[in-house]
């Protein structure tokens, strides 16, 4: 679990991927399934956010609201799409194995909005449509790099308690038709920091 300095502060959180389009569904995503597109289309984002609660639901929890921007490299099928992101995020941080590893997950939740639909979506959607306001899913299973640098619990530096790194899912959806004429999404798998 999270120790109480961490669970306690109210810092900054900023988030980088890098992650490609996959056919795979949300589910299959999470356990690394990868199901690659005719389409290409991979994205860049950065997210920055402020702690703004330690529980969720009654759990003990890092609870993190987060803006993001986003551009889809669409690999010459249309021109390329920019995006934004409004999510709340919640961490947990778990301790396995003999050497006391921190795996750190996340779970996010919000809106995200593309200036024009991702060509994946555009496919994936066929004949029907997706929309560019959407549902927006974040996964995230990541681990710390103080840890992994043998640092112990000491802060990376003076500004930075932390850095994690690891496996990411960015989830587009219509939540079954609710936010275009027919259900459906598209899930970017990829490496986050």
């Amino acid at each position: 679990t999270t120790d109480q300095t961490q669970s306690s502060s109210s810092g900054w959180f900023l988030q980088t991927m890098i992650a490609g389009a996959s056919e795979s569904d949300f589910g299959p995503a999470l356990a690394f399934y990868y199901e690659r597109p005719d389409q290409r289309t991979s994205i860049a984002s950065i997210s920055a956010g402020r702690q703004v609660g330690t529980t969720l639901l009654g759990w003990p929890a890092e609870v993190v609201l987060y803006g993001g921007l986003q551009y889809y490299n669409e690999r010459g099928f249309q021109p390329d799409v920019t995006g934004g992101t409004v999510y709340i995020k919640a961490y947990q941080t778990f301790r396995v194995g003999k050497r006391q590893l921190p795996l750190r997950i996340g779970l996010g939740e919000g809106l995200s909005y593309a200036s024009r639909i991702p060509i994946v979506e555009v496919e994936d959607f066929l004949p029907d449509t997706s929309a560019k306001l959407t549902n927006y899913l974040e996964w995230t299973l990541q681990t710390s790099v103080n840890h992994l640098l043998g640092r112990g619990g000491r802060r990376f530096s003076a500004g930075i308690r932390d850095i994690h790194i690891g496996y990411s899912v960015f989830h587009r959806s219509t939540v079954f038709g609710l936010f275009a004429s027919k259900g459906g999404g598209v899930n970017y798998m990829g490496l986050s920091v």
